[in-house]
């Protein structure tokens, strides 16, 4: 499965507006996770 830039920039758009969601924030600490761990979370 090839990576398209159109496929990064999608999940990069979907992570930041994730970061507003309440549900998201409220369980999750973005702040004690560094970046390997987050991007488990944006893989769908």
């Amino acid at each position: 499965m090839a990576t398209t830039v159109t496929s990064v920039v999608e999940s990069f758009e979907y992570f930041f507006h994730s970061l507003y969601r309440l549900e998201l924030v409220n369980t999750v600490r973005l702040n004690e996770r560094n970046e390997k761990e987050l991007l488990s979370l944006v893989r769908c």
